[in-house]
């Protein structure tokens, strides 16, 4: 792929030979916005676990990687420009130390996507893949930019998914609880919501993870061109009246309210839920009501203000469908 600048997706090499995972499209002046993913272990890599360990990490051991930023309203883990020793970009190129076996299951699941989606779109390999850390039993994480292009990829994942090709999670495998061990959600919770995803699922018995993010210049926020104040934590049942980037990380939901926690001015004039989160895409479609918590933000512009919910930093951050069971369209093929 032929992004340079630094994106989700992406991962960076610091000075001290950790492996950091980009997040999001803006980043601060002079630092890069990105989370520890594996750290140096020897002569290997030690793998952290969900994003309260990595942030531990960084207060621990880097803590000059944390700044607070009046856009996001919020510290934030930013990694300065010259402890960056490289960009690690998604590619279609398979480092040999990928066991035999995965390299093959993932170089057959992007040509079966582009046999659909069109020779047009550019997948990226993520992950430990990418990374050249993966073992045997490792999933294939995948990433697509642009948003024509990743309408393409969904639409050629329906109709894989349509065709059997590949299978929904009805049963979530050990790592993929075990990724998501920063949240307050039971099992039973992932199962109901991930078994409809199309970006989550099995191809030839092996997991998969795709990511859809937008270029730079189609993404809905500049640095620096809002700032965010945080009212607190926040509860409310919405229903979702615009669902165009709710499959994209970072998402983003057009939302109207129907019932709110009490106590916080704003709450009921809340009109938008995003996430920095790729386990947030898909959790909402037009016309569902789902059921959040998360951050209360006041947004403001230069020439008005709006109110959102952040989800995605805290474990008892959610979104969650309500008729996820009834509605179901993707789940039973």
């Amino acid at each position: 792929m032929r992004e340079e600048y630094p994106m989700e997706g992406g991962f960076i090499l610091d000075e001290y030979g950790d492996i950091y995972a980009v997040k999001g499209l803006t980043h601060p002046p002079g630092r890069v916005v990105a989370v520890p993913k594996y750290i140096r272990d020897g002569a290997g890599y030690a793998k952290l676990g969900g994003l309260r360990e990595m942030l531990a990490f960084m207060r621990q051991n880097r803590p000059d990687y944390l700044v607070y930023d009046e856009y996001a309203g919020q510290i934030i883990p930013a990694i300065p420009s010259h402890a960056v020793k490289r960009y690690i970009r998604p590619s279609t190129e398979i480092p040999s130390s990928v066991p035999r076996r995965l390299a093959s299951d993932a170089r057959r699941f992007i040509s079966t996507i582009i046999d659909y989606a069109g020779s047009h779109v550019e997948l990226g390999l993520s992950g430990s893949i990418l990374l050249g850390l993966a073992d045997v039993g490792s999933d294939m994480d995948l990433v697509v930019y642009g948003i024509e292009e990743s309408r393409a990829v969904l639409r050629a994942l329906m109709e894989m998914r349509s065709r059997g090709e590949t299978k929904p999670i009805n049963s979530p495998p050990p790592r993929l609880l075990s990724s998501r061990r920063d949240t307050l959600l039971t099992a039973e919770d992932w199962k109901k919501h991930e078994r409809r995803k199309l970006l989550t699922g099995y191809f030839d018995g092996r997991l998969y993870t795709m990511k859809l993010v937008p270029k730079v210049d189609e993404y809905w926020e500049r640095y620096g061109d809002r700032r965010c104040i945080s009212l607190g934590l926040a509860m409310g049942l919405f229903r979702v009246v615009d669902d165009a980037f709710g499959v994209f990380t970072p998402n983003r939901l057009g939302v109207e309210v129907l019932s709110s926690s009490p106590g916080l001015g704003g709450l009921e004039n809340v009109c938008e839920v995003v996430s920095m989160r790729s386990r947030f895409a898909e959790m909402g479609r037009r016309g569902e009501t789902i059921k959040v918590c998360g951050r209360l933000e006041k947004v403001i512009l230069p020439n008005s203000h709006y109110y959102r919910i952040f989800v995605g930093n805290e474990p008892h951050d959610y979104i969650l469908p309500q008729n996820a069971e009834q509605d179901d369209k993707h789940a039973d093929h």
